[in-house]
């Protein structure tokens, strides 16, 4: 949780792309942002095609040519099926400049195959689209979407479940671009189309009413994402056991909902229900625990409790310790989560070796100008502005990570606000 200390870095899906959006996983964490993290959550839940579901995960149980496979995949020369796995093998590695040229070419692919106007290039438009969010491309992202939107339009009709998920997934590219009129409009259209076409308490709406509610509560509008998060949560019980895991997410909503209205009791028991949740569901030791105590600490602290906020720090820095892996993509997320935690445990020099540390791996995979890495760059500067002989190296950080957002999401953006005004406030103090 921790918004007093962290930049939220949840500002783009992490998943490839179906038609539809179901809420078979809407309750679940994810991890974030940038996870693939884009970085930037995520805001939507995207479940695959059946017809990738029975295909893909066998080819993705075998061994990838790396080093050709891409240029083979571009020119044609291995089959369209084999083509969609490696896009997402090639993503999950990190390594989004050859998943990108396996996109184009399994689109080229299927337009030979099934025409230009189809489901399975809308499908594969909506891959490629999060490729382009992963390089902060944004323009292109936009065109894909709203591409494959068109197809299922023409294909499906205006109200046609499918037509739904387009809309959320462009929506999701709005907000992370703090569009956020424009991806209320589609939300609301997408979620109607649901309650039409599903019925009003149909687990097709969820995804729509969180993402609107994450929309609401980014922008302040607090009695709607408490509307939103609580329809949301209501329909999920109606189909889950009272301690499911799938609620703990909505529940977690919930809580940051009733820490904006200062109902700081309200937000104590969900967090402490959603800690009991993940601790029945889990075994001993489990990130997910983790995450939660880690949550339920940076409330205590906040109210004034550091006893029992470090207790619960401790034990999750023992887990994160414990799972960050090596200096690769997929390690980003937990070297996030161990430095976080060090740095509310006050352990600053380790905060920031493990920010550095991050900050190369996503130097590396996303180049040095990405807004991902400027996030990590902030963090650091977190850490290194506690550390008085790194002091005047945070403000050069902040001033090089506020440069790269302003140059890729716009002076305006509250990534950019966030960092511009972490800046004036240690430049203020350095002077003091």
């Amino acid at each position: 949780m921790r918004p007093q200390k962290i930049l939220n870095r949840e500002t783009h899906s992490t998943r490839f792309h179906s038609p539809r959006v179901t809420a078979k996983n809407a309750g679940k964490d994810s991890l974030f942002f940038h996870s693939l993290l884009p970085f930037f959550v995520t805001f939507v839940v995207n479940p695959w095609l059946l017809f990738f579901f029975l295909t893909a995960g066998i080819l993705l149980s075998l061994p990838l040519h790396a080093e050709h496979s891409a240029e083979q995949l571009m020119d044609g020369s291995i089959g369209l099926v084999t083509a969609r796995a490696s896009i997402v093998q090639f993503s999950r590695m990190g390594e989004f400049t050859k998943a990108a040229k396996a996109g184009e070419g399994a689109l080229r692919m299927a337009q030979e195959q099934y025409g230009p106007v189809s489901t399975i290039p809308a499908s594969i438009l909506d891959d490629l689209a999060s490729i382009s969010r992963y390089k902060a491309r944004w323009r292109e992202a936009e065109e894909q979407y709203k591409w494959s939107l068109a197809i299922r339009e023409k294909i499906l009709g205006l109200e046609h479940p499918d037509v739904a998920g387009s809309l959320g997934h462009l929506a999701s590219l709005y907000v992370e671009l703090a569009r956020y009129d424009e991806a209320e409009l589609l939300l609301k259209r997408a979620l109607d189309i649901e309650e039409k076409t599903s019925g009003k308490d149909s687990v097709a709406s969820v995804p729509f009413l969180e993402q609107l509610g994450r929309l609401y509560l980014q922008t302040s509008r607090i009695p709607q994402a408490k509307a939103s998060f609580t329809e949301r949560l209501e329909i999920l019980e109606k189909s889950n056991k009272p301690d499911s895991p799938t609620l703990a997410t909505p529940l977690r909503d919930l809580a940051q909902v009733a820490i904006a209205e200062k109902d700081f009791k309200e937000a104590e028991d969900l967090l402490q229900r959603i800690l009991k949740i993940k601790e029945k569901n889990f075994v001993e030791g489990h990130p997910q625990i983790a995450d939660s105590q880690d949550d339920l600490a940076d409330f205590y602290e906040t109210q004034g409790n550091p006893e029992k906020a470090r207790e619960l720090y401790e034990q999750a820095l023992l887990v994160h310790k414990r799972v960050m892996g090596p200096e690769i993509y997929t390690s980003i997320p937990y070297f996030e989560r161990t430095a976080k935690t060090h740095l509310a445990l006050g352990h600053y020099a380790e905060a920031e070796g493990i920010y550095s540390r991050e900050w190369l791996i996503c130097k590396k995979v996303y180049g040095p100008d990405h807004p991902k890495a400027a996030l990590v760059l902030a963090d650091l500067a977190v850490a290194e502005a506690k550390v008085p002989k790194d002091k005047s190296k945070a403000v050069t950080d902040l001033k090089e990570s506020l440069k790269i957002l302003e140059k890729n999401l716009g002076e305006n953006h509250p990534l950019a606000l966030q960092v511009k005004d972490r800046l004036s406030k240690l430049s203020t103090k350095s002077k003091s």
